[in-house]
């Protein structure tokens, strides 16, 4: 699918859906806007939709002020809602 859409289309669509609430791991992405045919391919996608969630959270928390993040040990990206959510995150800060 990635092929069929631009890195800002999917950038665009990312926001959208993190917008409305959805949280999505690195995997998810991979397999909605990829189709990787061998693990050279997958890795390149997931180190490609890992630099999207870098500049994801960058212009959720820069140009709009929402906290965003990693939000369980499962992986899942999204914004950051729950007292669960925040407590994992400040966690995760303060351990760097």
């Amino acid at each position: 699918m990635a092929g069929k859409l631009s890195n800002k289309q999917i950038l665009l669509d990312l926001r959208e859906r993190f917008i409305d609430g959805e949280k999505l791991s690195v995997e998810n992405i991979v397999n909605d806007y990829f189709s990787p045919k061998s693990p050279y391919t997958y890795l390149v996608s997931k180190a490609r939709v890992r630099s999207w969630m870098t500049l994801i959270k960058r212009q959720f928390k820069y140009n709009e002020g929402i906290w965003f993040g990693n939000l369980d040990d499962q992986g899942n990206y999204g914004i950051i809602t729950t007292e669960d959510e925040v407590r994992y995150a400040l966690i995760g800060y303060y351990r760097c």
